[in-house]
């Protein structure tokens, strides 16, 4: 059986999803809606097949066209954050599965709504909650790469969490995930969270502080476009009094990249994991790399590490919509994505009255301590 999808929102994770449909087969994008006119989508339309009839313009805030919903059985959600929480609600009275990027809302009492409408209206095993860093080869190596690296050198007394991106021209195109009414830069990187959540099995705890930054200020010169925060954490392999400080950001100078987390451990070593790019990973078969470093004398030395393999999160994806929608459970519990989200909710508590840093020598600290391997947190 082929199922058909209808887009809402049609940005680069939609022809991210797009390449994986075409690649895997059994869901055809029949519907779209979006903000631009058809004429200005018409690229995009005609590699899709999709005539104007099957495309509706919609204004910010506007409910769905009621014609979307007509022939489809599922709809994939990957408009500005701000408009999920209606949208989720619309396609769950419709009766319609649901993929949505990122997250189900832009705070606590919105996340709480549409997981409270999911359990009343019994709709979980038809909304999965797409987060791509779940799916990476690299993320599910991490367990047994962990459990070995504290069985040989002890607990995990500090996680350095960063992911830092260059200026580039996509995202000077997207800078409303910066806003508030997106959720902002540090909902925008969920993905730390998550890892650490479901593969590391880390409890996040207090959220021990925040500085938030303006690194590039044509991005936005009001509202951070990096963050660092600091969490008290437990758990099975951690020790106690642990800490995760999480540093994410977008427009540092060329050269300044970074998607790596850090599991410092109690006898001079740590186990470090390196993302590839996503446009990388669908283009090639590099899937990051994994490092086990020891720190004689404070100077680090490789002493093993490795080259995961496997699918991309997005052909993951097409399967886990399969899946879904063909009566299999989801790959997380509604607990889960409470768990991963309180972190969130915590920082945007603590974070409501720091002012953004633009000093540049300010700045410049936080890079250091971000990429330096030996920074223990």
């Amino acid at each position: 059986m082929t199922y058909n999808l209808g887009a809402i929102g049609m940005g680069h994770w939609f022809e991210r999803l797009q390449r994986s449909i075409q690649r895997g087969g059994r869901i055809a994008i029949t519907k779209a809606v979006g903000l631009k006119s058809y004429e200005e989508k018409i690229g995009i339309m005609e590699k899709l097949g999709l005539g104007r009839e099957n495309y509706f313009q919609i204004n910010p805030g506007d409910p769905l066209p009621e014609n979307f919903f007509q022939d489809i059985q599922l709809a994939y959600i990957a408009s500005p954050n701000q408009f999920h929480a209606s949208q989720i609600l619309q396609c769950i009275d419709h009766g319609k599965a649901v993929v949505v990027e990122k997250t189900f809302g832009i705070n606590k009492s919105e996340m709480d709504k549409v997981i409270d409408y999911i359990k009343k209206n019994n709709w979980y095993n038809k909304v999965h909650l797409h987060l791509h860093y779940l799916r990476k080869a690299l993320t599910m190596s991490l367990p047994s790469l962990l459990v070995n690296a504290t069985r040989e050198y002890g607990k995990v007394i500090s996680v350095a969490a960063t992911f830092f991106e260059q200026e580039n021209a996509e995202d000077r195109r997207r800078t409303w995930i910066l806003k508030p009414e997106s959720g902002g830069i540090f909902l925008d990187w969920i993905h730390p969270i998550e890892v650490l959540y479901k593969y590391a099995g880390a409890e996040f705890a207090d959220c021990r502080g925040v500085e938030t930054f303006i690194i590039r200020p044509e991005y936005d010169g009001v509202n951070p476009t990096a963050v660092q925060a600091v969490f008290n954490v437990k758990g099975r392999l951690f020790a106690d009094s642990a800490t995760v400080t999480i540093r994410v950001g977008k427009g540092f100078p060329h050269g300044v990249t970074c998607k790596t987390i850090r599991f410092y451990l109690e006898t001079d070593a740590f186990l470090e994991i390196n993302y590839a790019d996503s446009e990388q990973e669908y283009n090639s078969d590099f899937r990051g790399t994994w490092q086990l470093w020891e720190v004689p004398d404070g100077k680090p030395r490789v002493v093993e590490g490795g080259i995961p393999s496997g699918a991309t999160p997005y052909e993951l994806l097409v399967r886990d919509i399969i899946n879904m929608l063909e009566g299999g459970n989801n790959t997380m519990t509604i607990e889960d994505i409470q768990k991963i989200y309180e972190p969130q909710w915590k920082f945007q508590d603590v974070s409501k009255n720091v002012k953004p840093v633009s000093n540049e020598s300010a700045i410049k600290i936080f890079i250091k301590a971000g990429i330096e391997k030996t920074s223990f947190p």
